[in-house]
């Protein structure tokens, strides 16, 4: 396969970032490494579709489409991964089906939880995208290492803090577009001298709301602004330690799918890593300790006219605080033993407030998230072995979690209001107490080469997971309407997943592809629904609850690409899931249809042309009646086809310039995933259209280039 590698400078500049950029000294020439370089085991960043057919390495700096909002647009690029939509950021990635905390997003190593109850800030919200050199997406269980759970898959922004050349370094990036982002920039200056190292990054967003391929206007506006530092030290005896922070700002984001948007939006995150060795041995050693802080307000008035006849909003917070550690041992002449420990703490609490008029929004109606903190403390053991021409990996991980919610037992001041626990209660027979479960899950994986050109790839996997702080704890009560209220379920099992999963991958001197087929039996899925007297649910009034099911997802992915001629390629890919909830047999909500993408261009030394197809089939299998199921799809999603072309242009002096045209026909089009209105304020599902005709235009610049990065071990 043809390998591309990342560069240290896929940067852009915020505005409040000029005066730093103008003082940056001209970059040095690249120098090879030397005897400064750390004693830490790097990987060369592989850019492209992986020669495996579960994961895919993406580069924000080389994209062929209109610049991506946030992490989940940029990550529905790869095949196999879809994005659910409510407005102009915050999209839902789903990866196999599955989605939210099915799929472990880590940011930098660091899980970062949103602080929003209906999901307006999912973790990859928090990704200023031109700030990041590369994102891998795992499809399926490859590893135990990053975290419980993670049974759709795992997403993995990385950054390279310690800039590739000694001396000043850094970067540039524009984009714009006529239909939406009115205005994107993006700024990285760094400096490394013989030991230590700093690096500053900023970007800085506005969006409009854009305009469907009918011509009709989609709330989708917002305003973001992104700032990150990383300063460090290496001896190549000791290591490298790294202090960084992250911090974002985001104003007046509009939903087209929700009853309500988000006036203020700010999150903090503190990182302290630590590579280096362990021993005599000189084991690989990684340390690493975060926390994470998100801040988010979100109303019905700020930012459209008050269509109901109470004000209300919605301030709500997330500390998220983990650790992580992880030493590789060689153990013998053929194992390479991994051991790792993790720590996870989230602290979310939300209060909705009503009023009669927007200035006097003060009077508590629900404790929506009633002061809850979920506990994890995982142990992990994975094991690698080469057997032959084939490689085996084996994995065990067990994690005690704990859960509780210090407020649920206390009232909301408004008439009628119900405390959490007389909510659980009503419809469970049961309070919040303190909740403690041990989990385990083991892997199991092989990959073997068949002939000069075909592997092959086996693996099996259980993993569980608990649910999450809306699924145990959400409180909002509505004193009339019960089909308003959202209801968390204290007694919920975890869910458990068994996987099996066979793929192929061949290669030959002018094309490559990739194929492969997964099971995923899940025992006790939590699942929401609305309430009509099943088992363990106690009213049936058509509340909004959760319960566990059993469900079952299976599903095809298949990648090629051809090479031909001077600079000729095409690639096509499609992805097919199918989800059931075998209980009541009926579909499960949010899967998407058959899809996919064909894509021709040619590419010289200095310039690149091409199209792309972008399509998906009608998705008839959809849980869109509250009546007989949850009513979460909003109804059965015709199928569609958009065409894009684009083109790039590398100068010596000015830097790489790109245009492009998406949806080139201006087609009228949604997303099965667009996600249905879960919100208690407007409990009908609404499916947001997507863009229509988007013109977008690039500009990156770098002032000398950079060799590859040289990403630490994750």
């Amino acid at each position: 396969m043809k390998r591309y590698v990342v560069t240290a400078y896929p940067i852009r500049q915020a505005p409040w970032l000029g005066a730093m950029l103008v003082l940056m000294a001209p970059a040095q020439a690249a120098e090879p490494a030397g005897p400064e370089a750390p004693a830490i085991a790097p990987h060369v960043v592989v850019i492209g579709r992986s020669a495996t057919p579960f994961s895919d390495q993406l580069d924000p700096s080389d994209g062929n489409a209109a610049p991506a909002a946030d992490g989940a647009q940029l990550v529905s690029q790869a095949n196999g991964v879809s994005a659910g939509r409510m407005g102009g950021r915050g999209l839902e990635p789903v990866i196999r089906g599955q989605s939210q905390n099915r799929i472990n997003v880590l940011v930098d190593g660091a899980f970062v939880f949103g602080a929003c109850p209906n999901r307006m800030d999912p973790p990859t919200a928090f990704v200023a995208v031109d700030t990041w050199d590369q994102v891998t997406v795992v499809k399926g269980v490859r590893s135990l290492l990053h975290g419980p759970g993670g049974s759709g898959g795992t997403v993995l922004f990385q950054r390279q803090s310690r800039p590739e050349q000694k001396g000043w370094s850094g970067g540039l990036v524009a984009s714009a577009t006529d239909n939406g982002l009115d205005r994107q920039f993006a700024g990285d200056a760094g400096w490394r001298t013989e030991g230590f190292f700093g690096r500053v990054r900023g970007q800085s967003g506005r969006a409009g709301n854009y305009v469907d391929g009918a011509g009709a206007e989609v709330r989708s506006a917002y305003e973001e602004d992104a700032l990150s530092a990383a300063f460090g030290y290496t001896d190549p005896a000791l290591g490298q330690l790294t202090l960084a922070w992250d911090g974002s700002r985001a104003r007046d984001v509009l939903y087209a799918g929700a009853g309500m948007d988000a006036p203020e939006e700010d999150a903090s995150v503190w990182r302290l890593e630590y590579d280096g060795t362990a021993g005599s041995g000189g084991a690989p050693l990684r340390l690493e300790a975060w926390r994470a802080d998100v801040d988010h307000l979100m109303d019905n008035y700020s930012n459209r006219p008050l269509a109901t006849p109470m004000a209300m909003r919605v301030p709500s917070t997330s500390a998220t605080t983990g650790a992580r550690g992880r030493v590789d041992l060689a153990a013998g002449s053929d194992w390479t033993v991994s051991l790792g420990v993790d720590l996870l703490q989230s602290e979310r609490e939300a209060v909705r407030y009503q009023g009669p008029e927007p200035g006097r929004v003060t009077v508590s109606n629900s404790l929506m998230w009633p002061d809850v903190t979920l506990r994890q403390t995982g142990l992990v053991l994975e094991a690698h072995r080469t057997l032959g021409p084939g490689r085996l990996l084996a994995g065990l991980r067990y994690d005690h979690n704990e859960a509780r919610a210090d407020r649920s037992a206390e009232t909301p001041m408004a008439p009628g209001a119900l405390s959490p626990d007389q909510l659980y209660t009503r419809y469970y027979g049961r309070s919040a107490g303190d909740e403690n479960e041990d989990l385990l899950s083991a892997l199991l994986t092989w990959e073997r080469p068949v002939g000069e050109r075909t592997t092959w790839f086996v693996g099996a996997s259980r993993t569980a997971r608990t649910a999450d702080a809306t699924e145990r704890y959400l409180a909002a009560n509505h004193p009339v309407d019960p089909t308003r209220r959202w209801v968390g379920n204290p007694g919920l099992d975890p869910e458990v997943h068994h996987q099996a999963d066979l793929g192929l991958a061949w290669q030959d001197d002018g094309w490559d592809a990739t194929a492969a087929a997964f099971y995923d039996r899940v025992d006790d899925y939590i699942t929401s629904d609305r309430a009509r007297a099943q088992p363990g649910i106690l009213l049936a009034d058509g509340a909004r609850i959760y319960r566990n099911v059993d469900a079952e997802l299976y599903g095809l992915e298949g990648e090629a690409r051809i090479r031909w001629g001077s600079g000729w390629r095409l690639t096509a890919g499609a992805a097919w899931v199918r989800g059931t909830n075998t209980i009541d047999s009926r579909p499960l909500y949010q899967i998407p249809p058959l899809n996919g993408r064909v894509e021709i261009g040619r590419q010289a030394d200095r310039w690149e042309l091409g199209s792309r197809l972008r399509w998906a089939a009608r998705q008839s299998r959809a849980d869109d009646d509250p009546v007989t199921g949850s009513g979460l799809d909003p109804r059965e999603t015709p199928g569609w086809a958009v065409l894009d072309v684009f083109m790039s242009l590398a100068t010596r002096r000015l830097g790489t310039f790109r245009l492009g045209v998406d949806n080139l026909l201006d087609t009228t089009y949604a997303d099965h995933l667009n996600r249905a209105n879960q919100d208690p304020f407007n409990p009908d599902p609404v499916q947001v259209n997507e863009p229509g005709r988007v013109i977008w235009l690039g500009w990156r610049w770098s002032p000398a280039p950079a060799g590859p990065a040289a990403l630490a071990r994750r």
